[in-house]
C-alpha cells in the first residue's frame, strides 16, 4: 500500500465520520484485528508494538463503547471481552464489529 492512499483513505473515514479523529494507536489496533479472523488478545497487540497497557486499553474503549459520557462517545467499531474464568479476567480480546470490518476494509483493502 501506497502512504498517501493510505492517508487519503485515513482523511476521508475521519471526515465521514464527523470528523471523528484515529490516534495512531487506534489505526493500530484497527489493522491487526483486520488481517486476522480470530479474535486477537490485547496482550499480543501490547507487546507487539511495546504499548502502555493504559494507551491501550484506553484506545480500546474509545472504539467500542465510549467512556460513559456524551462527549465521549465510543466508535462502536470493535468488542472487548474479557476471557473466560479459568483465567486473568483481566486479560482481554478483541475483535472487529460488522461495521469496524466495513471501516478496516475501507482504510486497509486494495
Amino acid at each position: 500500500m501506497i502512504i498517501s492512499d493510505f492517508l487519503m483513505k485515513l482523511s476521508d473515514v475521519q471526515l465521514e465520520e464527523k470528523n471523528r479523529t484515529l490516534p495512531v494507536v487506534q489505526i493500530i489496533i484497527m489493522y491487526e484485528l483486520w488481517k486476522s479472523d480470530v479474535p486477537v488478545l490485547l496482550l499480543d497487540i501490547q507487546n507487539k508494538y511495546n504499548l502502555e497497557r493504559y494507551t491501550l486499553h484506553r484506545n480500546c474503549t474509545m472504539l467500542s463503547s465510549g467512556m460513559g459520557r456524551k462527549y465521549r462517545r465510543g466508535k462502536g467499531w470493535i468488542t472487548k471481552n474479557s476471557l473466560s474464568d479459568k483465567y486473568d479476567r483481566r486479560i482481554k480480546e478483541t475483535e472487529l464489529t460488522p461495521q469496524g470490518k466495513r471501516i478496516a476494509e475501507r482504510l486497509f483493502g486494495v
